[in-house]
């Protein structure tokens, strides 16, 4: 995850190719290994059953994580802007400052395993990418965005 910014916006973006490509990567060996023991005469078998059942859940979860989102903070139109891009098409939503009632990190309680929300007068809207993350690291987040938005203030320096 990186925090950036670009002219006047705020920019979070969160990749999460790897872990999506080795899953991928996986299905398709492992449905090619199916495939292979097909061609040699053992398609009734439970082990080419177990390939391409284990093939094809792995392939499905890979293309479940390929995945990346972006917020931008555009101070210019006020808006929040939602970006997630995915094998199965990409998805992007304006959200007015006004709009924005808050963040939320879910599940609660929880340290691990987390993903950010943000709570608009519409209803939920997923900020977070195909993983799920470290609730410390949505936490910057949300600090981050909320500063940038001016609704907290900035932190003073160490060094001044």
């Amino acid at each position: 995850m990186r925090i950036t910014t670009h002219g006047n916006d705020l920019l979070v973006t969160d990749q999460s190719l790897g872990w999506g490509a080795f899953l991928l990567t996986l299905g398709v060996v492992s449905l090619a290994a199916a495939l292979g023991r097909a061609v040699d005469g053992n398609l009734v078998s439970s082990a080419t059953a177990f390939y391409a059942i284990a093939g094809l859940a792995l392939v499905k979860l890979g293309f479940d994580r390929l995945v990346a989102t972006q917020l931008i903070v555009d101070m210019d139109k006020k808006l929040v802007v939602a970006k997630r891009w995915g094998v199965a098409g990409t998805n992007v939503q304006r959200i007015p400052f006004d709009a924005v009632n808050g963040f939320t990190i879910e599940p609660e309680g929880r340290d691990a395993k987390t993903e950010l929300f943000i709570q608009t007068s519409r209803g939920p809207v997923l900020a977070s990418g195909g993983t799920k993350g470290v609730r410390q690291a949505w936490e910057e987040v949300v600090t981050a965005v909320e500063i940038h938005m001016g609704r907290r203030a900035k932190p003073l320096d160490a060094s001044e």
